[in-house]
């Protein structure tokens, strides 16, 4: 845009000293300048319709997502702490900390994620991309706390996700894991998904799912043993043709969303794929409190949700349900978890109310009497999956990652227009 006004100022120069000598080399000279600002505008729009989205599908990139809590961030170039906002992008050399009962992730292309958990200080150290612009090289250093890592495996098994802690280095392909590093640099890895290497003073593990090794500083990775088993569990089954996401009280999520697309930021949770009869999360050390289970209908029909609790192993509560879903609404349900003196006692299912701003209806249910006392049945709602567009939207939606500011338009056709009638006068 700067560039169209430089040449509309040298056109107007050019025609205002021709008020004295008209000739027809002044009158070419000026038609040539009017025919580059029309092609100088044209190359403007098409930058700003160039979406900065299109861009970062085809650059490495790293976008913090707040959860809930306090968050600060430190910049590549910048020694002070700022207060995070959601959404912003962490270039290599950003550094991320978690303060107590604070919660967060970072996003990496391809589906790959991290979860920090409370107390966490994480410095994204490395982000490389290959030939084909894809990012195939993660490296993150890990200074204490604990995060969740889910990784995505690409088909041709070339990138790889590495964290570095003071006593250990671990790299991965595709897997889940959690790593924990406390205040004496002691490093603990657990893999739930896939095969983790461990490498330290010179020696390395491999740990497959189920089991764990603990690096001590300055000491080679132990043998890798089982997890210990948790003493809770909540299990939550969901049938087609619906698919579930479950939400902890601390805002993180497991399953599948609306669009079908995976996610897991529940520390310990697995959940399976949603191509058989059925979907299973499994959390591993449910918080005492409030869970919320998102259903979205792949088609309308009618499901069955099956929600069970175990402490140290038993049953402690199961509770049924069967309700119909749609492929336009989200079916919403409350489940309020009870854990007392360290175990699973019960579960609650509380009714939902939509928010203000999504239209809410009573659905059909069908209920199924628990087994175990404790769990109150109740009638949910479902509300809109899509909210209403914003009205304050200021720019052209061309369709797709394609956007341009309405005002740089009306300001280029203004200037065009201007332009044209000065050599319609000029000429007269």
């Amino acid at each position: 845009m700067f560039i169209t006004f430089v040449l509309f100022y040298t056109l107007l120069k050019s025609y205002w000293s021709e008020t004295t000598h008209k000739s027809r080399v002044g009158i070419g000279f000026a038609s040539v300048i009017l025919v580059a600002i029309v092609v100088f505008l044209a190359v403007d729009i098409g930058f700003s319709l160039y979406s900065p989205n299109r861009l970062n599908s085809i650059l490495p990139f790293s976008t913090l997502n707040i959860i809930g809590g306090n968050i600060q961030v430190q910049t590549k170039d910048s020694l002070a702490w700022e207060k995070a906002k959601d959404g912003i992008m962490l270039e290599p050399g950003s550094r991320v900390r978690t303060a107590p009962d604070s919660y967060a992730s970072i996003s990496f292309a391809q589906g790959t994620t991290s979860k920090l958990e409370p107390g966490t200080d994480l410095i994204v150290d490395k982000l490389e991309s290959d030939k084909d612009k894809q990012l195939d090289t993660v490296v993150l250093k890990q200074q204490s706390g604990k995060t969740w890592n889910q990784v995505a495996k690409r088909a041709d098994g070339s990138s790889y996700f590495q964290i570095q802690t003071s006593s250990a280095d671990i790299k991965v392909h595709g897997t889940l894991f959690a790593t924990e590093v406390d205040e004496s640099g002691k490093t603990i890895v657990q893999t739930t998904e896939g095969r983790v290497s461990v490498n330290a003073q010179g020696q390395e593990v491999q740990v497959p799912a189920g089991q764990q090794t603990v690096v001590k500083p300055g000491a080679a990775p132990s043998v890798p043993a089982p997890i210990p088993p948790a003493r809770n569990e909540l299990v939550i089954t969901v049938s087609k043709p619906a698919i579930g996401l479950v939400v902890d009280p601390s805002g993180s999520s497991t399953g599948y969303r609306s669009t079908g697309l995976p996610l897991n930021q529940i520390s310990g949770s697995q959940v399976s794929s949603p191509e058989g009869l059925s979907q299973t999360v499994r959390i591993r050390e449910p918080s005492n409190g409030e869970y919320t289970l998102i259903l979205n209908g792949v088609a309308d029909g009618s499901t069955s949700i099956s929600v069970e609790g175990f402490a140290e192993g038993k049953s402690a509560f199961v509770y049924t349900e069967s309700c119909n879903v749609t492929s336009i609404n989200e079916t919403v349900r409350k489940l309020h978890v009870d854990i007392l003196a360290g175990l699973l006692q019960g579960a609650t299912m509380l009714n939902f109310v939509a928010p203000a701003n999504k239209a809410a209806e009573a659905i059909e249910t069908t209920k199924t009497a628990s087994e175990e006392p404790g769990v109150n049945q109740e009638i949910s709602t479902t509300s809109e999956k899509e909210k209403a567009p914003d009205n304050k939207e200021t720019g052209f939606n061309f369709g797709g990652d394609y956007k341009v500011d309405k005002w740089a338009v009306i300001t280029s056709i203004v200037i065009l227009l201007t332009g044209i009638l000065i050599v319609v006068w000029r000429r007269r």
